[in-house]
C-alpha cells in the first residue's frame, strides 16, 4: 500500500470515528469500518426503504411530503451542525428511509468536521449540480455550502431531476454558476412559500443564506398541519434495498 493512500486511509478513518458517535433519529447509523487492500468499507444502520432518488416519480410536486422530508433532513443538520459538522454532499442519493419511512441523512464520505468556528476548507467535495458556488470557487466550505444543497434538493424532490439538469457534464454546471451567475430555476407551479424557502437556500453569498434553525422555522412547515398523518405517508416495503457499492469510499 502507498504512502498517499495508507494517509488517506488514516485521515478518513479518523474522521468516521468522529462520526461514530453521532446518535440521531434523521441521521443513520454508522457501526464501524473496516479495509481490504485499497478499499475501505464502511458498515451503516440498514434502511428498508432505500433513498429518497428511487422515490422521486412518487414524491415529485406533493408538497405535503416533500415538507415531511425536508423538515426531517433539517432537524438532522441542525444536529451535525451543532456538533461542528459539514455534511458537503446532500442530494436525495444520499437521504435514506427507514421501514417507518423516516428520512435519514447518510454518505458520510465528504463529511468534514470544524476544529474552529473560523476554519474553512478549501477542498472541493459533493456533486457539480447540488454544489455550491463557494466551493466550486474553492473559496471556503461552511455550514452554509450545505444549506445550498438543502435548497437543491427541495428542487430534485419537486422536479424528480437536480438542478442545472440541463447543463451537460460537470463544466456546464461551473460554467453556469461560476460565469454566468444562473441560479436554478424555481418551477413557477410551486407553492409561494416553498418557492420562498428554496431562495432563502439559494442565495450566492453564503453568508446571506438562511442556517438550519431559520429554515425550520420557515412558514412552508406550518402551511399544512395536517401533513403528519398517515395519508400523506408513503408506504415502504421491506424488501426494498440498498446498492451496497455505496457502502465503499
Amino acid at each position: 500500500m502507498s504512502k498517499k493512500v495508507n494517509n488517506t486511509k488514516k485521515a478518513i478513518t479518523s474522521e468516521l470515528e468522529a462520526l461514530k458517535k453521532i446518535e440521531h433519529k434523521n441521521i443513520v447509523k454508522y457501526h464501524g469500518n473496516f479495509s481490504t487492500n485499497n478499499h475501505l468499507y464502511i458498515i451503516l444502520e440498514y434502511c428498508a426503504g432505500g433513498s429518497v432518488s428511487k422515490l422521486l416519480k412518487i414524491i415529485k410536486k406533493n408538497e405535503s411530503i416533500i415538507r415531511q422530508y425536508v423538515y426531517q433532513i433539517l432537524e438532522g443538520l441542525e444536529y451535525l451542525h451543532t456538533h461542528n459538522i459539514i455534511h458537503r454532499d446532500i442530494k436525495c442519493a444520499n437521504i435514506l428511509i427507514g421501514k417507518n419511512g423516516v428520512c435519514k441523512l447518510a454518505d458520510f464520505g465528504g463529511a468534514k468536521l470544524i476544529k474552529e468556528e473560523t476554519n474553512m476548507y478549501n477542498t472541493m467535495q459533493g456533486t457539480p449540480n447540488w454544489m455550491a458556488p463557494e466551493v466550486i470557487k474553492g473559496q471556503g466550505v461552511t455550514r452554509f455550502c450545505d444549506i445550498w444543497s438543502i435548497g437543491c434538493t427541495i428542487l430534485e424532490m419537486y422536479q424528480g431531476e437536480p438542478p442545472y439538469n440541463d447543463k451537460k457534464e460537470a463544466f456546464g454546471v461551473f460554467n453556469a454558476i461560476c460565469k454566468k451567475k444562473e441560479l436554478p430555476k424555481i418551477p413557477e407551479d410551486m407553492s409561494d412559500s416553498l418557492k420562498d424557502l428554496v431562495k432563502k437556500c439559494l442565495v450566492f453569498e453564503p453568508e446571506k443564506r438562511a442556517n438550519v434553525y431559520e429554515l425550520k422555522k420557515h412558514k412552508f412547515f406550518s402551511d399544512n398541519k395536517s401533513d403528519n398523518n398517515n395519508s400523506n405517508k408513503i408506504d415502504i416495503s421491506e424488501s426494498s434495498s440498498i446498492n451496497m457499492d455505496n457502502t465503499k469510499v
